[in-house]
């Protein structure tokens, strides 16, 4: 995973992932389990939030539960290609899976 910049602050996922990072680092996990799992949610983090449209449609589906390419191309204004490979990519992670 690449560093944190500066520039990139105030996009709110920095922040969770500059705080998992601080709890990684202080030495305060209780086992190798909890810190093995904190790694991991870290890292499924900066891949699911590396491009702006998998952050949004990440978020999107959160809120809404459920979504199709086309649904994602009318509400987040992804063109037809963008709206499918964001879908490939999040269901390549895990995170979506068809219904």
């Amino acid at each position: 995973m690449s560093e944190i910049r500066p520039e990139l602050d105030s996009v709110p996922i920095y922040y969770i992932i500059r705080a998992f990072k601080i709890i990684l680092t202080s030495g305060s996990i209780i086992s190798d389990t909890a810190l093995d799992h904190d790694r991991k949610i870290l890292a499924a983090c900066g891949r699911i939030f590396r491009s702006e449209q998998m952050g949004q449609t990440f978020l999107y589906l959160c809120r809404h539960g459920a979504a199709t390419a086309w649904l994602l191309q009318v509400q987040l204004g992804f063109s037809e290609t963008g709206a499918h490979r964001v879908m490939r990519k999040l269901k390549a992670l895990g995170v979506v899976e068809p219904i």
